[in-house]
């Protein structure tokens, strides 16, 4: 019976309309981030100290995806929210799960490359209360201060490097 009026429920223009908001309305999600590794014209890579995360402060600049938002655009949006920088988008470094303890639920951040054409004199100011400060640093004092799975990320983007031309 309850296939029986699923099906003729489907036919119905108001309906089905009503069923697809309602999932996505009350479906379980799982959160997704995104992260970059913003790449300058030294090598070296741009790090965020970030103010809600005393435990691991310095990481990568970026955030969550809006609904409905694609991953490309959404690094691309964080990047002007938090930093307002030149940036190219240079290709997709991998992604990892995140984990928030026992009663938050796990998620999934994809890492991004970016390319831009400062240098590492070239100050860049937060434009956030999320970002406290930020840094160039080379590869290796990166790693050396951020969480080992942002770590690897970084030596992935930058041993995939291709450096794609940036406007300033």
């Amino acid at each position: 019976m309850r296939q029986w009026v699923l099906v003729r429920a489907q036919r119905i223009p108001f309906l089905r309309v009503l069923a697809e908001v309602s999932e996505h309305l009350f479906a379980p999600r799982q959160s997704i981030g995104v992260l970059a590794v913003i790449v300058n014209a030294d090598g070296h890579v741009l790090l965020a100290e970030h103010a809600t995360r005393p435990q691991e402060p310095w990481g990568l600049p970026g955030g969550w995806l809006g609904k409905r938002e694609l991953p490309e655009d959404g690094v691309l949006r964080e990047v002007t929210e938090e930093l307002d920088l030149p940036v190219a988008l240079d290709g997709y470094v991998g992604s990892h799960v995140h984990d928030y303890g026992r009663r938050m639920p796990r998620g999934l951040t994809l890492v991004y490359r970016l390319a831009t054409p400062l240098s590492d004199d070239d100050p860049v100011a937060p434009l956030t209360w999320e970002v406290v400060r930020t840094r160039w640093a080379t590869v290796d004092e990166a790693c050396a201060i951020v969480h080992p799975r942002t770590a690897r990320q970084i030596r992935l983007a930058v041993a995939e490097r291709t450096t794609p031309e940036v406007a300033r």
